[in-house]
């Protein structure tokens, strides 16, 4: 790893969409130094992810929640499914993906039942900074556990609940 942080972009797709951009320290032992929030319309999300994406590098992570087909589908889930799509076709279009990067999908059952908000507020250190700034915002929430899952997964990021997680 080098010396420059580890950044996770973090979204929950659909007509409401949440994104989240953590911030770690990898030399403080994964210490989440900034966060970025924002739950806005869909029609926003395509201005405001170029933004996000471009100075990003191949060390680090964008996580996507995955949308999960089941029948037919009304118009919120048509703009969800597409907005997947959209994503991907950003991260190319910015960079990120030519530079290496990759975009990791995963459904909400896969991480929702770990990335929890005990993880959340612990990762937010001792005030509550990140749990605080989500407050309201049920979407940025999701987003942020997607990011954090895959600040774990992904990016070597020590767990909020293990005993190498530093504030």
């Amino acid at each position: 790893m080098s010396g420059r942080p580890t950044r996770v972009v973090g979204i929950d797709p659909g007509p409401t969409p949440g994104v989240v951009r953590l911030t770690f320290d990898q030399a403080a032992g994964g210490r989440l130094v900034e966060h970025d929030v924002v739950q806005c319309s869909a029609g926003v999300l395509p201005v405001l992810l170029p933004a996000l994406l471009e100075d990003l590098g191949p060390d680090d992570v964008v996580a996507v929640e995955r949308f999960v087909t089941r029948g037919r589908l009304n118009t919120a889930q048509q703009i969800t499914a597409a907005q997947v799509v959209q994503v991907e076709q950003l991260c190319q279009l910015s960079g990120y993906l030519p530079r290496g990067g990759v975009v990791h999908l995963r459904s909400a059952g896969q991480v929702k039942p770990w990335a929890t908000d005990a993880r959340l507020d612990r990762l937010g250190g001792k005030h509550g900074g990140l749990l605080k700034a989500l407050a309201g915002m049920q979407h940025a929430r999701d987003a942020a556990r997607h990011a954090l899952f895959a600040a774990v997964r992904d990016a070597g990021i020590p767990d909020p609940m293990s005993k190498e997680f530093r504030q």
